[in-house]
């Protein structure tokens, strides 16, 4: 019977269906269950979840993850039946509904938050105070991808002077941006 529960990879906390992965038993008889050769080799060489980019408890410590969320521990497995009739059950499908759209605005909301201190840690912390925004301001923010990762253009000589500018050039047009947002 056991084999045909969906287990939990050790490592990453993801789900290892029947079938798929691996177990390792170590000496004392304790079972580890891996989802990939990937958890596996990571468990094996002692690599800490928290600081592997693909586990569940890195997303976690990033904050990516909600996990504390009261509405994320109502979902717990219960061995206890429960008999139902038609009126629980349809009060159940619409808690259900309810928590599903609880959730989403949670998450929606966390993902906001971090976008937000996101965009001001990119501002310069003079200019933002400057600016008066704090990581708790309710302003809404700029879309600020488009400023993420944009490859540096090479240059091989530039005078300090020139790249100051640069960067107060870049401060103000973020600084306009956002007043516009803000209007």
């Amino acid at each position: 019977m056991s084999g045909s529960l969906i287990q939990v990879c050790s490592f990453c906390q993801r789900p290892v269906y029947p079938g798929k992965g691996m177990t390792f038993v170590r000496n004392d008889g304790t079972l580890f269950r891996f989802c990939t050769s990937k958890c596996n080799k990571a468990f094996k060489m002692k690599r800490n979840p928290r600081r592997v980019k693909h586990t569940l408890a890195y997303r976690a410590a990033q904050g990516k993850v909600l996990l504390n969320d009261p509405a994320f521990t109502i979902e717990k497995k219960r061995n206890r039946p429960t008999r139902y009739s038609r009126a629980l059950w349809a009060k159940t499908q619409i808690a259900m509904d309810k928590l599903a759209q609880i959730k989403f605005v949670r998450n929606q909301r966390a993902a906001l938050e971090r976008k937000r201190a996101h965009a001001i840690k990119m501002l310069s912390c003079k200019r933002a105070r400057e600016l008066g925004f704090s990581a708790e301001s309710n302003v809404p923010l700029p879309d600020m991808t488009k400023y993420d990762r944009t490859p540096a253009k090479r240059v091989t000589q530039v005078r300090a002077s020139l790249s100051h500018k640069l960067n107060l050039k870049y401060a103000q047009r973020v600084a306009r941006k956002m007043k516009e947002v803000a209007e």
